[in-house]
């Protein structure tokens, strides 16, 4: 029991460390630490529960973290949880640029690769610069998510077969099945200001 709770209390001090270089960072952002508690079975990791609430501040569309890497956003905030849809959800749209590129496109995800926890970004020139391993983060584009947030790096480009454009798969930067604890930031600076 004792080594479990060492576990668990390392990990949190882990996580806690990790935040505070975020938030030396970013000193705008107002964070409010949770566990999740759940998952919904027939979502595929594409919806988490949390165990903080409206109660503690947090309120739909803030988006959640684990360190620099997006986790995803609170979709509905009761009193004690929340339910957060996370970057592999079909629902999700996100405005995403690329690091080196500067490409600026949204990222998504089709029920193809959502059963291998992989996103797109969409809409990008047929001519794209962009190339594997390229790393793809939030622009900041429509006050919902902060500017620099990891969403996961460049896997593949394709041709879509339906547009004159690529997409890229993108494989998130966060094992959403594996992580125990997150961030959610209830408020930074830009919020709800759409661009």
């Amino acid at each position: 029991n004792q080594l479990a709770q060492y576990g668990d209390m390392a990990q949190k001090i882990s996580s806690y460390e990790t935040m505070l270089g975020v938030k030396e960072e970013n000193p705008d952002f107002e964070l409010c630490s949770a566990d999740i508690i759940g998952t919904d079975d027939g979502d595929l990791f594409t919806t988490l529960i949390i165990n903080k609430g409206s109660n503690h501040n947090i309120s739909a569309k803030d988006p959640v973290v684990a360190g620099n890497y997006l986790v995803g956003i609170v979709k509905k905030a009761h009193p004690t949880y929340s339910v957060v849809e996370t970057i592999i959800n079909p629902g999700i749209n996100i405005s995403a640029i690329e690091s080196k590129t500067r490409e600026v496109a949204y990222v998504t995800t089709d029920l193809e690769r959502v059963k291998n926890g992989l996103c797109l970004m969409e809409s990008l020139d047929r001519t794209t610069a962009i190339t594997p391993g390229g790393l793809v983060i939030t622009s900041g584009i429509g006050g919902v998510y902060p500017k620099g947030l990891i969403i996961g790096s460049v896997k593949e480009i394709n041709e879509s077969k339906f547009e004159l454009s690529s997409y890229a798969v993108i494989e998130p930067g966060v094992e959403i099945n594996e992580i125990e604890d997150v961030f959610v930031i209830t408020s930074f600076e830009g919020q709800g200001i759409e661009e």
